[in-house]
């Protein structure tokens, strides 16, 4: 089996038409400092959570500062 990434993968990474970038506050049911904590209605397992940066778009986490990774 061959794995594919979507054509748009690169504008994707870049944050292009991402829905953990607008306001999450009211399906949070925790907000931290700098992020946002979800149960996932779809979630791979039972209580499957993610969290989610709010100050930008991230991709990984190299992509954050060492102060915002303590935060996070």
């Amino acid at each position: 089996m061959t794995r594919t990434w979507p054509a748009d993968w690169e504008s994707r990474k870049q944050g292009a038409g991402c829905p953990f970038c607008r306001d999450l506050t009211s399906r949070s049911f925790h907000s931290g400092r700098i992020s946002e904590a979800l149960l996932e209605r779809q979630a791979i397992a039972t209580g499957h959570t993610a969290v989610v940066f709010r100050r930008r778009h991230v991709a990984t986490f190299t992509d954050l500062a060492p102060d915002e990774l303590a935060d996070y």
